[in-house]
């Protein structure tokens, strides 16, 4: 727009000046006046005519530059608006089928978690134990028995001197005395090896999880704790007695006068030394084997959850499943000597018939 008021100014200068000189030429001749005709000219002479073309070439070619940015841009705008109502349209249009997916899979995470609750449980301290991990326990395959055997554990037991008679229940059956503590980490790890034993002669119930103490050795070793539960056999009657709670020095359960009179003969010397007289766990099976103590330290359980632990037993190459399972084998032996050799699927079933032999020669 500046250059167009400059180019006008120039023209308008050229014409003042031939009006000048042709008023000049009035005065001196009439000859003059085609002069002034001629001189008026210029201002439409093909020089001007080019410069004032220019002039409007170059205003209409901005008007043109600007025309079609305006363009380009209105352009822009409106393919970004047909994109923003394409896209509304497609999610308005597919949202219903967006909230169903979502509520569908809402619903199998939902079904899911109820599901692995209902079979793993709420795994906490006193709470009753998971169907799988009970599963898990008592479940333990006849190819993990036989392929773990004695493992790498001693012989826990030691044959009861003086050739007592067996203990029995009133309508016949060897009974199991069990004496232990809530507390106490090796019975912590005794009872693993108990309930997979046990179980392969008669059914438990109401069995709880427990850890034994946070502040004894192997703190915290998951368990389970016979208080409050419930076995039944038609091979052998088990007496589970837990002394204390998980706080040491917290009577929980008391042991009978018959319990308690072979606890004190046997949790003795020349069972144990006598400084360790009246260590728990204690196992009497049927006043003929004795055990006191855990058949194996349970160090490698630290840190373990229950889960954890049950996930390893029907797997031989484990550590844990070596320990647990070779001496659920023992007592197992020691269970078939009194119950004659009943029944005959897990008392003639490899191992057991060598670790009796075993047995019976002290080894």
């Amino acid at each position: 727009m500046a250059k167009k008021r400059n180019t006008r100014s120039g023209t308008q200068r050229a014409v003042g000046g031939a009006s000048q000189r042709s008023a000049q030429g009035v005065n001196t001749s009439s000859a003059s006046k085609s002069a002034t005709a001629t001189v008026a000219r210029p201002a439409s002479s093909p020089s001007s005519n080019g410069v004032a073309k220019a002039s409007s070439a170059t205003a209409q070619s901005q008007a043109d530059r600007v025309a079609a940015a305006r363009q380009r841009n209105a352009a822009a705008r409106a393919a970004a608006q047909r994109r923003r109502t394409m896209e509304g349209g497609w999610l308005r249009q597919r949202w219903p089928i967006l909230a169903a997916v979502v509520t569908v899979v809402l619903i199998i995470a939902i079904f899911f978690t109820i599901a692995h609750n209902a079979s793993s449980g709420s795994a906490s301290v006193g709470s009753a134990v998971p169907d799988q991990i009970l599963s898990q326990v008592t479940g333990v395959s006849q190819s993990t028995f036989e392929k773990v055997g004695k493992g790498t554990i001693a012989n826990p037991f030691k044959i009861a001197q003086g050739n007592p008679p067996v203990n029995k229940t009133a309508d016949g059956k060897p009974i199991f005395l069990y004496v232990g503590a809530e507390y106490c980490p090796y019975c912590a790890a005794e009872r693993w090896s108990m309930v997979v034993a046990l179980s392969r002669f008669g059914t438990f119930k109401n069995l709880t999880l427990m850890q034994s103490s946070g502040t004894d050795v192997y703190p915290n070793t998951s368990t389970f704790s016979f208080h409050g539960s419930s076995y039944t056999s038609k091979y052998l009657d088990f007496q589970a007695v837990e002394t204390q709670t998980r706080t040491a020095g917290q009577t929980l359960e008391t042991m009978t006068s018959a319990q308690k009179a072979i606890f004190d003969q046997y949790d003795a010397p020349p069972y144990i030394s006598s400084q360790y007289a009246g260590s728990i766990p204690f196992l009497s099976m049927g006043n003929q084997y004795i055990q006191i103590s855990a058949g194996f330290i349970p160090d490698q359980m630290q840190g373990l959850t229950w889960q954890q632990i049950s996930d390893k037993l029907n797997d031989p190459n484990n550590s844990i499943t070596q320990s647990v399972v070779a001496n659920a084998n023992y007592i197992t032996a020691a269970i078939c000597q009194l119950t004659n050799s009943q029944p005959a699927n897990v008392c003639t079933a490899a191992p057991i018939p060598q670790i009796i032999s075993d047995m019976k020669a002290g080894k």
